[in-house]
């Protein structure tokens, strides 16, 4: 998989610039940087990006605020610096594919890309043919 475009969202300009080397260098990812929700939804609306990465806390705003702005058809991956049990509960029932404790391994980024793209991939493809037979 790869020219697939990915939002990454995360206030600290570091840690989303190496996401963004991390996914645009490894597959060939288009990577669309924000650094607040706002700028993210402006991304989303004009962009439509194939997925969301977003970190947990952006500064007094949280990450999983954006899900519902994703709806059903584009992937959401969490990331976090301090994990809890909590916010890996809440991010999977708001319906958030996969969790990122970061610093993360690139492979482990890359498996959680892969991952979330393949399924949505297959959910569009189901949603294709029930399109058909009905």
């Amino acid at each position: 998989m790869s020219g697939e475009t990915i939002l990454i969202v995360d206030d600290e300009s570091e840690s989303r610039a190496t996401l963004v080397a991390q996914l645009a260098r490894a597959d060939g990812y288009v990577c669309i940087a924000a650094a607040n929700l706002t700028e993210a939804r402006v991304h989303l609306a004009t962009a439509a990006p194939q997925l969301v990465v977003a970190k947990d806390q952006l500064g007094r705003e949280r990450g999983l605020d954006l899900l519902p702005d994703c709806g059903l058809l584009i992937p959401f991956v969490l990331t976090t610096t301090q994990p809890s049990v909590e916010l890996m509960s809440a991010a999977l029932a708001a319906g958030a594919r996969d969790i990122l404790i970061l610093p993360a391994p690139p492979d482990r980024v890359q498996t959680a890309v892969v991952r979330a793209l393949r399924m949505a991939q297959t959910l569009y493809e189901r949603d294709q043919l029930r399109g058909q037979i009905d």
